[in-house]
């Protein structure tokens, strides 16, 4: 084989190889805040299904019908979060807490706190008292259950308490939230930890 020959082949195989380099492409992509009506994005989020099954058509964390009935979605931790903010900061206090209840805490949490004397409307009026310290321990905890400063524990059988560790918990009044998955939704248990 000649010197010219040679050369022919390695930048033949050079080209070759160069022409494999891997695709690329984003497979699931959901920014902070995607799921909120009215939520701007510089990238659009992005998903691939449900890898193999029907794709499952997404819900908007609040859905309000032609009646006006507004009906809130809460299919991870950090939805239901964004939930109870937006009950616990409700101009009119009493639609608020009548959402708070009936689609934010879940029905076994609600008869727990009947049996031990208190209600699931009196512990909405304590957390929208203490709403400051609410928004702080959510804000410290900016992806739910998701964030890098969060320990999640199993506290029933279908019970999650998400924890705040570290610098993070300083001067907090509360360091946890806990939810129950209910169907295919996440609910608020009370009381506050």
């Amino acid at each position: 084989m000649t010197a010219r020959c040679a050369s022919a082949v390695l930048i033949a195989y050079a080209c070759v190889l160069a022409s494999c380099a891997p695709e690329e492409h984003v497979v699931k992509y959901k920014p902070f805040f995607s799921g909120l009506e009215g939520a701007e994005h510089g990238t659009q989020p992005v998903s691939a299904g449900t890898g193999g099954g029907i794709p499952i058509e997404p819900k908007l964390a609040v859905e309000t019908d032609e009646l006006g009935h507004t009906t809130l979605n809460s299919p991870s931790i950090s939805y239901l979060m964004s939930h109870v903010l937006r009950t616990l900061a409700d101009e009119d206090v009493d639609r608020g807490r009548k959402i708070f209840v009936e689609q934010v805490v879940s029905e076994t949490s609600r008869a727990e706190l009947t049996a031990w004397g208190t209600s699931a409307e009196a512990q909405y009026d304590l957390m929208r008292a203490y709403y400051d310290d609410v928004y702080t321990l959510f804000s410290r905890l900016p992806m739910g259950e998701h964030s890098p400063n969060a320990i999640m524990s199993k506290t029933g059988s279908r019970r999650l308490r998400v924890e705040i560790t570290g610098v993070g918990r300083k001067d907090l009044r509360w360091v946890s939230v806990q939810a129950e998955r209910v169907g295919n939704e996440w609910r608020l248990v009370l009381p506050m930890q």
